[in-house]
């Protein structure tokens, strides 16, 4: 272990920090050239743009000039018609920073970073030239060229010595995944241990939700690469469908041990062995579907252990042929559709939090008469949206705060004592390295790498590197407490105005599972039954991230997870009957009964299983009767989960 490793040093975040640091430099050294007058804008974009891999930083980049240019042009429309009237821009500002927040809490990643910049770009451009509203044009395409000089710099200097993604490792990984599925699948149709197999499971689905959330940072920058991983989310939805099926397979042989007789199960096991051996190795992966159907039709029994099997079937086709998919990487629709869930119900809590700050601080600005109380608003607009998506946004906050301390004090250090001695575009450069070379040697430290961003953009906007210096040396002091004070109003927003943490998030997503359920059974909604697997399929992953992540380990997620999936494909299913011409009286009204219990589910699960499990004896036939009782049985199973929607504030699903 090296000396650097030893001190809580990465030394591939090293040079990626370093190189970060250097672009910075160097894109202030051009933006001082060419006599812009607010230079440290481009050093810092291409600090905040770099990426550690060549299509991250072209995603970021491209998000950030659009996000720039949206930015501007709403900020010179609220100077325009607000630059008269101080109190009526703190509201325009406040609605616009919180229809940003909303967008990019629903949008995913760079779109969403996109979305908060446009957000508080427009809050830079209208707060900073408040006092001079006759040049906001001027500041707007000024601030939009900066931007452009940070993004080629950091290209040239990043670019070509970043690596591009790696897509072979997570291949790979795709690969070991499946084989460790197809294993697994083996493993509970063979008969073995309850215990053992659901602790694999819950690591399985683990490492499922791991892959997707790395997905779109290995796509970034690539047309081939965002094809391939639409395909591997159809994967993954393969995968989680091949479990649930496994599932429902062993839930009915547990119920009834006799089906096991003459339902080809050692003939499924071998084939899956056979998978998985093929997926380890590296080889082509290999599953005869059709030869399985056939025999299936041909040795089974009607019925709904047979159906069941051939769902199981049916998934290891789609686990194949999405394994080509991604081999190839064509521009074809993804094996298993794979919608996202989206968070509205964070995304209008994220909205009202941001309106309400920045509401609230631009009118402590507005009464106090603040010379320095614009930076308060911006640095309040700014902590507001981009760490509103954050799981955790407290924790983050807390070394923003230590961050942000620290560049303040830098800032004050550079303006006050240094920059005024300076006697040209070469000295304050100079003068400005150091600084900039400890923000990246913290940037690589395991303890400061979260505070290091906030030093460099508290440094560079407060220090205002330039030639000739700008504003009275002391003028930094009222600057500097107005952005902390900022960044503490955030922290206030998140503590008490619609707090937010991984835990509330757990269980607003187990909240809008279930209301889709209930919403579902009151026909409220008509998806179609893909649809509303596709989109079940992200819940069960993000589900699982976010317990990981709270590591509740004594929480069974994935079975949460599916009971809503068997739950959800059973309201479908009586829905469908529903509709069924011939239909017994008989039938129809048991129909209508449980589907009203399931209207209501969370108030007592219990009541709608005990509805489902009273229309088993008004089933048409065994096939529909077993779905009951596996879908009652999941409800019983499951109470903590159908319960949590009860012990969360009502919400209303869209």
């Amino acid at each position: 272990m090296s000396l650097l490793v030893k001190v809580g040093f990465d030394p591939t975040r090293l040079t990626f920090a370093l190189r970060t640091v250097i672009a910075g430099w160097l894109a202030l050294t051009v933006a001082m050239v060419l006599g812009l007058d607010s230079p440290q804008w481009a050093a810092m974009t291409a600090v905040i743009v770099a990426q550690p891999t060549r299509g991250m930083l072209l995603e970021r980049s491209i998000q950030r000039v659009i996000g720039t240019i949206v930015g501007s042009l709403v900020g010179v429309l609220l100077i325009h018609e607000f630059a008269a009237n101080p109190p009526l821009l703190v509201v325009g500002l406040a609605v616009w920073i919180s229809l940003c927040a909303y967008v990019g809490n629903v949008l995913r990643q760079y779109r969403a970073y996109g979305v908060f910049l446009a957000g508080y770009t427009a809050a830079m451009i209208a707060l900073l030239d408040v006092p001079h509203p006759d040049h906001v044009v001027f500041l707007a395409t000024e601030r939009v060229e900066t931007i452009i000089i940070g993004i080629v710099v950091s290209g040239l200097v990043s670019g070509f010595l970043t690596p591009v993604s790696d897509e072979s490792h997570l291949i790979r990984r795709v690969r070991l995944l499946s084989a460790d599925t197809m294993d697994w699948c083996a493993r509970a149709l063979a008969g073995a241990g309850r215990s053992g197999l659901m602790t694999r499971e819950r690591l399985l689905v683990s490492e499922m939700a791991a892959v997707e959330d790395m997905l779109d940072q290995i796509a970034a920058g690539s047309v081939e690469g965002h094809r391939r991983v639409r395909h591997i989310r159809g994967l993954l939805a393969a995968l989680l469908s091949l479990v649930a099926g496994v599932r429902g397979v062993t839930t009915l042989l547990a119920r009834e041990p006799e089906r096991r007789r003459g339902a080809g199960l050692p003939i499924l096991v071998v084939h899956l062995d056979a998978a998985a051996a093929q997926l380890t190795a590296g080889s082509p992966l290999s599953i005869p579907v059709g030869e399985m159907s056939a025999a299936l039709a041909e040795g089974a029994p009607a019925g709904t252990l047979t159906d069941a099997l051939g769902r199981l079937i049916a998934a290891l086709g789609a686990v194949s042929a999405g394994h080509e998919a991604i081999r190839v990487a064509k521009n074809t629709p993804p094996v298993l559709d794979f919608l996202f869930h989206r968070d509205r119900i964070g995304a209008r809590a994220a909205m009202m939090r941001a309106f309400l700050a920045v509401l609230a601080v631009g009118a402590a600005w507005q009464i106090s008469g603040w010379r320095d109380g614009q930076f308060m608003v911006l640095s309040t607009c700014i902590m507001t949206t981009v760490f509103s998506s954050f799981e955790n946004p407290l924790v983050v906050l807390r070394h923003v705060m230590l961050g942000s301390i620290a560049g303040a004090a830098a800032a004050m250090l550079f303006h006050t004592q240094m920059l005024p001695m300076s006697g040209g575009t070469l000295d304050v450069l100079l003068m400005v390295a150091p600084f900039l070379l400890l923000g990246g040697v913290a940037m690589a430290h395991r303890r400061t790498a979260l505070a290091s961003i906030d030093y460099n953009m508290c440094f560079l906007l407060l220090g205002q590197p330039a030639f000739p210096m700008v504003g009275a040396p002391d003028a930094v002091y009222g600057a500097a407490g107005a952005v902390l004070l900022g960044v503490a109003a955030a922290f206030v927003a998140f503590r008490f105005v619609f707090p937010i943490s991984s835990s509330r998030r757990l269980r607003a997503l187990i909240s809008i599972t279930i209301e889709d359920l209930e919403g579902l059974a009151r026909g409220q909604s008509h998806p179609t039954h893909e649809r509303w697997r596709a989109r079940i399929y992200h819940r069960i992953l993000h589900l699982v991230k976010l317990v990981d992540a709270l590591r509740l380990t004594n929480l069974r997620a994935v079975d949460g997870g599916i009971a809503a999936l068997t739950v959800g494909e059973t309201i479908l299913l009586l829905q469908q009957e529903r509709r069924r011409i011939g239909l017994s009286q008989g039938w129809r009204r048991r129909i209508d009964v449980a589907m009203g219990r399931l209207a209501t589910l969370s108030r007592d699960p219990r009541v709608a299983a005990a509805a489902l499990e009273r229309a088993v004896g008004h089933a048409p036939s065994e096939t529909e009767a077993d779905r009951l009782r596996e879908a009652a049985l999941a409800l019983r199973e499951n109470l903590w989960f159908f319960k949590a929607k009860s012990r969360h504030p009502r919400t209303r699903s869209t």
